[in-house]
């Protein structure tokens, strides 16, 4: 299935980014920086619109809430992710945050493809993990990266929203003339990652 992670922010040092992943491709990945939410909230139902995910992932924490009220108001069908929130499996894990990241990190050792970017890498090496008392991974947040003086991984976050629940598959028809198929689509990925590097 498509699906759509968002991580808004809206002036200062962070970037706005979104994401679209199908199984083990990024199709997608636009950042902007010093836009109000109303601007994020019309760039992302265009992208609804014109691509038709299957589900939408927005980190609700701080300015995502609106977004998602106002993607809900424009008719569309957005989940919002609370990264505090219980995990799936609270065994293993201390919240939903460290669930994600774990998961997205299986992802990447299953042969996720993903663009050849050092921005990106950077990101994704960011957050250190521990385990608390009950021995459940936990990962470090915002407000610790922001104490150490370092910026939020923008370009890795979207990645993990898109692992909050899992999307079952449905036959979409594409809004794209001469979609050929997520093969296709990843295949045409990799070569525009490939001449940008």
């Amino acid at each position: 299935p498509l699906v759509f992670g968002l991580d808004p922010a809206r002036f200062g040092v962070d970037r706005t980014a979104l994401l679209a992943r199908r199984g083990r491709c990024v199709t997608l990945l636009e950042t902007w920086r010093n836009q109000d939410l109303m601007y994020t909230a019309s760039r992302t139902s265009e992208l609804i619109n014109n691509l038709a995910p299957q589900a939408v992932f927005v980190d609700v924490v701080g300015l995502g809430s609106g977004v998602v009220d106002r993607l809900r108001q424009l008719g569309h069908s957005v989940i919002g992710v609370n990264s505090g929130s219980r995990p799936r499996r609270p065994d293993k894990y201390a919240n939903l945050k460290a669930e994600m990241w774990a998961n997205m990190r299986d992802w990447l050792k299953d042969g996720a493809a993903i663009p050849n970017d050092q921005s990106l890498r950077a990101d994704l090496l960011a957050p250190l993990y521990d385990y608390d008392h009950s021995g459940r991974l936990k990962t470090e947040g915002r407000n610790d990266w922001k104490r150490l003086g370092l910026p939020s991984p923008t370009l890795a976050a979207p990645r993990v929203w898109t692992f909050a629940r899992p999307v079952a598959a449905t036959p979409v028809l594409s809004r794209r003339p001469g979609f050929a198929g997520w093969n296709g689509w990843c295949g045409a990925w990799f070569r525009i990652c490939a001449a940008s590097t």
